[in-house]
C-alpha cells in the first residue's frame, strides 16, 4: 500500500513539474511574440521620427500598439535608454533572470532587471 502511494505521488509530482515547464514555454513563446510586435512598431516609430518614444509617454505607446493594460501592468516594461537604444521587459516572476529585448543586441535574453547594462 505504502509502495503504490508512493509511486502515485512521485508521479503526479513529475506531472506537475512537466506542466509547470510547458506552461513556462508557451509564456515565453508568447511574450516574445508580442514582443516583437510592439518591436517591430517602435522601430517603424524611430525610423520614421529618427527618435524613440519616451518612457512615460502613454498615449504615443498606445498609438504603436501598447494596451493600456499592459502600460498600467509594465507587462512588458518599455524602457527607452536614448534615441537609439531601448529594452522591452517581461518581468515573468518576482526574481530574476526576466526576457528581455535590447536594440543593442537585438535578440531576447533572459538577464536581470535593468534599463542600462
Amino acid at each position: 500500500m505504502v509502495k503504490k502511494l508512493s509511486i502515485a505521488v512521485i508521479t503526479m509530482l513529475i506531472a506537475l513539474i512537466v506542466a509547470t515547464f510547458v506552461y513556462l514555454q508557451i509564456q515565453r513563446k508568447n511574450n516574445i511574440q508580442r514582443g516583437n510586435e510592439l518591436k517591430a512598431n517602435i522601430l517603424t516609430y524611430q525610423q520614421k521620427f529618427g527618435k524613440l518614444p519616451k518612457n512615460n509617454d502613454w498615449e504615443l505607446l498606445k498609438s504603436i500598439g501598447f494596451t493600456s493594460e499592459e502600460l498600467d501592468r509594465a507587462y512588458p516594461s518599455y524602457c527607452r535608454i536614448d534615441n537609439s537604444r531601448f529594452q522591452l521587459i517581461f518581468v515573468v516572476d518576482f526574481d530574476s533572470p526576466y526576457l528581455t529585448w535590447d536594440s543593442k543586441d537585438n535578440e531576447w535574453k533572459t538577464r536581470g532587471l535593468s534599463c542600462v547594462d
